[in-house]
């Protein structure tokens, strides 16, 4: 995967959760922060939210459209923020 493909993908999900207003906080983690992530390699995000039904319904929407649209995994979890 070329950086420009994860750029456009961590772009899309910040763009995605700015209009949720349950979602705190997005840390990318993983292989790709690491640097030593290769073409076949996932995206990983971990969401920090308040409310976690809403925040989880549409993350998972939106790992699965980017998955397809990009052709990489992209696999968002979400955790309470009280967690």
């Amino acid at each position: 995967m070329s950086i420009a493909v994860l750029e456009k993908v961590v772009e899309e999900i910040v763009r995605s959760l700015e209009d949720d207003d349950g979602a705190e906080e997005a840390f990318l983690f993983g292989i790709m922060p690491r640097g030593d992530y290769h073409l076949e390699s996932d995206i990983d995000v971990l969401v920090v939210s308040r409310k976690m039904d809403k925040t989880r319904s549409r993350t998972q929407e939106i790992g699965a459209a980017l998955s397809l649209e990009y052709g990489v995994v992209v696999s968002v979890i979400v955790v309470d923020e009280d967690s």
